[in-house]
């Protein structure tokens, strides 16, 4: 969803990114413009260096037996391995390594906030503050990250830590991180979908956004389970236990973020009548028994909610919700080219961009993320066969001196007027593909299609040379 957005060149819109989860290190390339689009779709997939199902099968079995687990034991192998995408990813030596610089000059015109989910029910909402310390040399002012490329673990601050609290997924992800947020006491923070999965509260909230694009990731739908089932009665809440949380872990058994992602859906969906949405305070009060009555007053009275226009980019409901787990290949591909045409489909009216000469959405999401068997032996842009082939590739990102002020455009109306004029020409392309007049574009006529289509996509050249090839490859 991410890529077609920056594909049709409307990054710029967007004040603020708020990244939840593995969305944190999608906004963190998102800042740097950098479009490591392939991180999800080829590095992560089939790496048993990021994922081992044992290592969760595991946890399950422990927490239902009860057996403690000892997390000062040092940092051992887990089921999502955070330290692996951090350090062997996006570090200087890694496979995609992240333009820091870049990010370090576009995070103070485009602010990127990383959510978290800490003890004691603080949220975390990590800022440009808290990412680096500042400090001036002659040649002018240098940016010194505090994150441990090789132990990010290690640290209590910095980028990588604020980022690797984001992803560590209860029961999957490892022990929390231990974070000194600037201005705050030390906490123990754990991955942001316990708190807020789809970031809406937040830019609401803390950066006073009056308008939200929501990536949701999952169908709509996707059944939402309004009951405790066993990954919240006993997986999620042995891990809590076994953090010392325990208020979190009675709150999290009694479903108590269930009832949270429930709200922000409904925002979503609210959403797409087009009217201002009451948006849930990022407070954590339902289903909490240390509360009374008076302590919660405040929050629940909805007379005291703020408002905000909230656009949900979706997959459609045909589209088959996949498995958080999965690392089949082809199934994780095909996901990413869903979240790519309902992210092109949502937004190519607002940025101008009319599909032409019988192109589809799914024409661009096959040539953007094509499957490994697609691609030729000759191609070595850092694809693999298996993730053990994997190439380091450095893409360099592109730095912003300021917002384009276009941010109205995303939400404003389709005109009928428009619409007619789309629908004839897509019908008078059609009578000429069933007559048999369209003559067949050659290899150059189809890159200029491709470049009115994506218009950013010559703004990211190993993006740019992916598309260029496979549309060789095809007119073999």
């Amino acid at each position: 969803m991410a890529s077609s957005i920056a594909l049709l060149n409307l990054c710029d819109c967007f004040d603020t990114v708020y990244g939840s989860s593995a969305g944190s290190i999608i906004g963190a390339y998102m800042i740097s413009r950098q479009m490591c689009v392939d991180v999800y779709s080829d590095v992560l997939v089939g790496n048993k260096l990021f994922l081992q199902k044992p290592e969760i099968i595991k946890f399950a079995a422990k927490s239902w037996t009860g057996r403690k687990n000892n997390f000062n034991e040092g940092f051992k192998a887990t089921g999502m391995n955070i330290t692996y995408v951090l350090r062997d990813v996006m570090s200087s030596t890694g496979l995609r390594p992240f333009d820091f610089d870049s990010f370090a000059h576009n995070v103070e015109t485009q602010k990127l906030y990383v959510l978290s989910s800490g003890e004691n029910f603080n949220q975390g909402i990590f800022g440009p503050d808290d990412f680096f310390d500042r400090w001036t040399q002659e040649d002018g002012v240098t940016y010194n990250y505090r994150a441990s490329e090789n132990d990010p673990r290690g640290m209590d601050s910095g980028f990588f830590s604020c980022l690797a609290s984001s992803m560590v997924v209860p029961g999957a992800g490892g022990p929390p991180i231990t974070l000194s947020k600037k201005g705050e006491k030390e906490r123990m923070y754990c991955d942001a979908f316990v708190y807020e999965a789809i970031p809406i509260r937040a830019p609401v909230y803390n950066s006073n956004a009056t308008h939200v694009v929501a990536l949701r990731t999952r169908p709509q739908a996707a059944k939402l389970k309004t009951s405790p089932g066993f990954y919240e009665t006993k997986i999620a809440k042995y891990y809590f236990e076994q953090c010392k949380m325990d208020d979190v872990a009675k709150w999290y058994s009694a479903g108590g973020q269930q009832f949270r992602y429930v709200e922000e859906v409904a925002c979503t969906f609210e959403g797409l009548g087009g009217e201002e949405v009451l948006i849930p305070p990022t407070d954590v009060v339902y289903a909490r028994p240390d509360l009374t009555w008076g302590d919660v007053r405040d929050v629940v009275d909805v007379k005291k909610w703020r408002k905000a226009y909230v656009m949900p980019i979706m997959v459609g409901e045909d589209v088959q919700e996949m498995s958080p787990l999965e690392q089949k290949e082809k199934v994780v591909v095909k996901g990413i080219r869903d979240g790519f045409i309902a992210g092109f489909e949502t937004l190519k009216d607002a940025a101008g961009v009319e599909l032409e000469d019988g192109m589809t959405s799914a024409d661009l999401a096959e040539l953007l993320f094509p499957f490994r068997e697609d691609l030729g032996p000759e191609y070595s842009n850092g694809k693999a066969k298996k993730p053990s082939d994997l190439k380091p590739i450095y893409v360099k990102g592109l730095k912003i001196n300021s917002l384009a002020a276009r941010r109205s455009l995303l939400f404003k109306a389709r005109t009928k007027r428009n619409r007619v004029k789309r629908l004839i020409s897509r019908r008078y392309r059609k009578a000429q593909r069933l007559l048999g007049n369209e003559k067949k574009q050659t290899v150059d006529e189809k890159w200029e299609t491709i470049k009115r289509a994506l218009p950013a996509v010559e703004d990211f050249p190993h993006l740019a040379r992916q598309v260029r090839r496979r549309i060789e490859k095809q007119e073999e």
